[in-house]
């Protein structure tokens, strides 16, 4: 992907184009405004005021930060999808199962409890 393709103001989400104008303006907002970012976000698209903010970053800067955005996604996604964020997952979900062997095994066999055994399949892919 070449660097024009991460200066695009129309591929930039809801809070990194709110932590852009956070960080490079003065502009004071109450917390009671950063509690309802989507009305937040929408009034700062809607005026115009994020492009313009976007626009005054030198070029090089704001492709740095929309790079450095897209490739901590990209490390998140490959986190969350591997092995380890697997068994991360499954255990924060399911934290409160009790792993007793023979709970476990009489839990299984019952029919209603498949569709408990499929989902945590499907985490496993």
């Amino acid at each position: 992907m070449d660097d024009n393709n991460y200066a695009n103001p129309c591929r930039v989400d809801l809070f990194e184009t709110l932590e852009i104008v956070f960080a490079y303006t003065n502009i004071n907002f109450t917390e009671k405004q950063k509690e309802d970012v989507y009305k937040l976000y929408d009034l700062l698209v809607g005026s115009g005021l994020a492009d313009e903010v976007i626009k005054k970053i030198p070029q090089e800067e704001i492709n740095m930060i929309y790079r450095w955005s897209y490739h901590l996604i990209d490390h998140l996604y490959t986190y969350a999808n591997s092995a380890r964020g697997i068994m991360e997952t499954i255990t924060s979900d399911y934290s409160n199962l009790n792993l007793d062997a023979e709970k476990l095994q009489a839990e299984i066999a019952d029919p209603e409890n498949m569709a408990f055994l499929k989902q945590v399949m499907d985490k496993f892919g």
